[in-house]
């Protein structure tokens, strides 16, 4: 049984007749102009560099080092504000910071974590004041729309994160959003990718046939090439082609299922820190938990197979304030999407508490 790392690609999907539009849940009852991009970074790195009026950008200080190297090529001046170890922000920072005209304050949906309702009647004090609110939908893309989620200006959302693509990000907006320039080729990345998640699928259908190294010697060429070229692309047709073919509503069901049940079952593990549990509007991207000994676990998961992402290590930005550091330091994600039902998330369970006994 293996469980996590890169989504794999059925080739049959490929031949699929299905023409769905592109649309998820947070679309429903607005209109919204899109732009499609390879990668996330691209997609914030254009919308800054075609809105010459931003100078600063305020960032949570638990954030991907991916955001903050897009907002430096963008050439805009970056300042940090804390995040608490509920993955909340510390709104009385943010009551002190002198906004100025040109100013942009990025929110990330950390998995599901919504604000009080408090706190976003203060973020909308902010925007009548002329600050572009910037929201990074990527760890909560598929939650429905509600009061919470999805009210940026600009709305950001990383979807390979969630879904057998090879590449795919958006740039969405309610109001006018100028056309941005962008190479049409796909490239190395997108290549490399694309042929692991097919490899892997292959794997997974007979692990026994097929040789482990093969898929993941790809996928190691393509994350090599995601951080070598910068180049700004339009997604490419490979993902436009898959996206279309996704039941989003079956996923979803899946995923609220697996999200569910891995987080009663992990209450009984005292050395875990879950957060507090989400409301049928919401959907993570995984299962984001605490951990005093976060590298111990993930070797001991990966032993049984067990593939779970940091989000996020150590950069300069979280090291910027203790609570921040502290979730970058203890902090893992385990899956638990639709490609795996109950089994799976039992499995992940036992491994879990075999660690702890």
């Amino acid at each position: 049984m293996e469980i996590g790392s890169i989504f794999e690609i059925n080739p049959e999907d490929l031949f699929s007749s299905n023409n769905r539009d592109i649309e998820f849940p947070f679309m429903e009852k607005k209109e919204w102009n899109m732009q499609f991009f390879n990668t996330g970074r691209s997609a914030i790195e254009s919308f800054l560099n075609v809105n010459a009026e931003i100078q600063r950008v305020w960032c949570p200080s638990f954030i991907c080092s991916s955001v903050i190297d897009a907002i430096i090529r963008a050439e805009k001046e970056i300042k940090y504000y804390p995040i608490d170890r509920e993955l909340h922000i510390n709104i009385e920072f943010l009551h002190q910071i002198d906004f100025r005209k040109g100013d942009a304050l990025y929110l990330v949906q950390y998995f599901g974590v919504s604000e009080p309702l408090d706190t976003i009647k203060i973020i909308e004090e902010f925007r009548s004041k002329g600050v572009l609110i910037f929201e990074d939908i990527t760890m909560s893309l598929l939650s429905d729309k509600d009061s919470c989620f999805a009210y940026g200006d600009v709305v950001i959302g990383s979807i390979r994160k969630w879904c057998g693509i090879p590449d795919g990000a958006f740039i969405a907006s309610g109001k006018y959003l100028p056309m941005i320039e962008k190479d049409k080729t796909a490239y190395d990345y997108t290549l490399y990718y694309f042929t692991a998640q097919i490899l892997k699928s292959l794997y997974l259908s007979n692990p026994e046939k097929y040789d482990k190294e093969e898929f993941l010697s790809f996928s190691e060429l393509g994350i090599k090439s995601l951080f070598s070229d910068y180049t700004v692309r339009e997604m490419s047709e490979m993902s436009y082609k898959l996206l279309r073919t996704i039941n989003w509503g079956g996923c979803c069901l899946r995923r609220h299922k697996n999200y569910e049940l891995l987080y009663s079952l992990l209450q009984e593990i005292p050395e875990i820190k879950t957060l507090e549990n989400c409301n049928s509007k919401v959907l993570p991207l995984g299962m984001f938990i605490l951990t005093e000994d976060r590298d111990g676990l993930l070797n001991h998961l990966i032993s049984k197979d067990v593939y779970c992402n940091v989000h996020w290590r150590q950069n300069v930005a979280t090291e910027q304030f203790s609570d921040s550091a502290y979730l970058s330091r203890h902090c893992l994600t385990i899956p638990c999407d639709h490609r795996y039902e109950e089994k799976h998330m039992r499995y992940i369970y036992n491994a879990v508490k075999e660690y702890y006994m």
